[in-house]
Protein backbone atom coordinates (compact mmCIF):
# COMPACT_ATOMS: atom_id res chain seq x y z
CA UNK A 1 0.00 0.00 0.00
CA UNK A 2 1.32 3.43 -0.95
CA UNK A 3 1.30 5.89 1.92
CA UNK A 4 0.67 9.61 2.14
CA UNK A 5 3.90 11.49 2.80
CA UNK A 6 4.80 14.95 4.03
CA UNK A 7 8.06 16.85 3.81
CA UNK A 8 8.85 20.38 4.89
CA UNK A 9 11.63 22.65 3.77
CA UNK A 10 12.83 26.06 4.85
CA UNK A 11 14.55 28.18 2.23
CA UNK A 12 16.40 31.45 2.14
CA UNK A 13 15.90 33.02 -1.30
CA UNK A 14 17.58 36.06 -2.74
CA UNK A 15 18.72 37.61 -5.96
CA UNK A 16 22.37 37.30 -5.04
CA UNK A 17 23.94 36.64 -1.66
CA UNK A 18 27.04 34.94 -0.29
CA UNK A 19 26.05 31.31 0.39
CA UNK A 20 29.28 30.59 2.27
CA UNK A 21 28.57 33.49 4.61
CA UNK A 22 25.04 32.18 5.27
CA UNK A 23 26.29 28.63 5.88
CA UNK A 24 28.87 29.95 8.35
CA UNK A 25 26.31 32.09 10.20
CA UNK A 26 23.59 29.43 10.32
CA UNK A 27 25.76 26.59 11.66
CA UNK A 28 23.31 24.22 9.95
CA UNK A 29 24.38 22.16 6.96
CA UNK A 30 21.94 22.87 4.11
CA UNK A 31 20.15 20.06 2.32
CA UNK A 32 20.49 21.98 -0.92
CA UNK A 33 21.99 25.19 -2.27
CA UNK A 34 21.60 26.90 -5.61
CA UNK A 35 23.34 29.87 -7.15
CA UNK A 36 21.58 32.28 -9.48
CA UNK A 37 22.59 31.68 -13.09
CA UNK A 38 24.05 28.20 -12.48
CA UNK A 39 22.33 24.99 -13.64
CA UNK A 40 21.96 22.74 -10.56
CA UNK A 41 23.02 19.12 -10.87
CA UNK A 42 20.16 16.99 -12.20
CA UNK A 43 18.29 20.01 -13.57
CA UNK A 44 18.09 21.55 -17.02
CA UNK A 45 17.53 25.22 -16.30
CA UNK A 46 19.69 27.68 -14.49
CA UNK A 47 18.51 28.91 -11.11
CA UNK A 48 16.68 32.22 -11.15
CA UNK A 49 17.65 32.95 -7.52
CA UNK A 50 20.32 32.00 -5.02
CA UNK A 51 18.92 29.63 -2.41
CA UNK A 52 19.89 27.91 0.87
CA UNK A 53 17.51 25.11 1.94
CA UNK A 54 17.07 22.58 4.72
CA UNK A 55 14.45 19.84 4.35
CA UNK A 56 12.97 16.86 6.08
CA UNK A 57 12.76 13.60 4.18
CA UNK A 58 9.39 12.55 2.79
CA UNK A 59 7.79 10.82 5.76
CA UNK A 60 4.56 8.92 6.28
CA UNK A 61 2.41 11.41 8.17
CA UNK A 62 -1.12 12.51 8.88
CA UNK A 63 -0.14 15.84 10.45
CA UNK A 64 2.13 18.43 8.81
CA UNK A 65 3.10 19.78 12.23
CA UNK A 66 5.39 16.81 12.83
CA UNK A 67 7.66 17.87 9.98
CA UNK A 68 7.27 21.60 10.68
CA UNK A 69 8.36 21.00 14.27
CA UNK A 70 11.48 19.18 13.05
CA UNK A 71 12.55 22.13 10.92
CA UNK A 72 11.66 24.80 13.48
CA UNK A 73 13.55 22.91 16.19
CA UNK A 74 16.68 23.23 14.02
CA UNK A 75 16.04 26.90 13.24
CA UNK A 76 14.95 28.16 16.66
CA UNK A 77 18.50 28.49 18.09
CA UNK A 78 19.52 30.39 14.93
CA UNK A 79 16.65 32.90 14.98
CA UNK A 80 18.91 35.90 15.61
CA UNK A 81 21.26 34.77 12.83
CA UNK A 82 18.27 34.48 10.49
CA UNK A 83 17.10 38.00 11.29
CA UNK A 84 20.61 39.37 10.69
CA UNK A 85 20.87 37.45 7.39
CA UNK A 86 17.51 38.84 6.30
CA UNK A 87 18.58 42.39 7.07
CA UNK A 88 22.11 42.10 5.65
CA UNK A 89 21.17 40.41 2.36
CA UNK A 90 17.52 41.45 1.78
CA UNK A 91 16.46 37.81 1.37
CA UNK A 92 13.11 36.08 1.67
CA UNK A 93 12.30 33.13 3.97
CA UNK A 94 9.84 30.46 2.83
CA UNK A 95 8.55 27.31 4.51
CA UNK A 96 7.32 24.82 1.91
CA UNK A 97 5.05 21.96 2.91
CA UNK A 98 4.97 19.17 0.30
CA UNK A 99 2.15 16.65 0.64
CA UNK A 100 1.85 13.58 -1.58
CA UNK A 101 -1.58 12.02 -1.10
CA UNK A 102 -2.05 8.30 -1.68
CA UNK A 103 -5.27 6.28 -1.33
CA UNK A 104 -7.19 9.46 -0.47
CA UNK A 105 -5.51 9.65 3.00
CA UNK A 106 -5.16 13.36 3.67
CA UNK A 107 -3.03 14.75 6.51
CA UNK A 108 -4.21 17.45 8.90
CA UNK A 109 -3.28 20.85 7.53
CA UNK A 110 -3.30 23.44 10.29
CA UNK A 111 -0.69 25.54 12.04
CA UNK A 112 -0.04 25.49 15.77
CA UNK A 113 0.26 28.86 17.51
CA UNK A 114 3.94 28.30 18.39
CA UNK A 115 4.66 27.55 14.72
CA UNK A 116 2.89 30.68 13.54
CA UNK A 117 4.69 32.74 16.18
CA UNK A 118 8.08 31.57 14.91
CA UNK A 119 7.16 32.01 11.24
CA UNK A 120 5.81 35.49 11.90
CA UNK A 121 8.81 36.33 14.09
CA UNK A 122 11.19 35.85 11.17
CA UNK A 123 8.75 37.29 8.58
CA UNK A 124 8.61 34.04 6.60
CA UNK A 125 6.06 32.92 4.04
CA UNK A 126 4.31 29.54 3.83
CA UNK A 127 3.84 27.59 0.60
CA UNK A 128 1.75 24.40 0.52
CA UNK A 129 2.13 22.06 -2.44
CA UNK A 130 0.12 18.89 -2.68
CA UNK A 131 -0.08 16.11 -5.21
CA UNK A 132 -2.94 13.62 -5.32
CA UNK A 133 -1.85 10.28 -6.74
CA UNK A 134 -4.70 7.97 -5.75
Amino acid sequence: MDKTTVSVSFSIYGDDFDLNNVIKRMKIKPTETRVKGIVPEGRQRESIQTCWTISTKEEFSFDINQQLDSIITLLQPEKNALLKIRDDFQVKFVFTVLIKIENNYKPAIYFETKTLDFINGISAEIDIDYYIYS
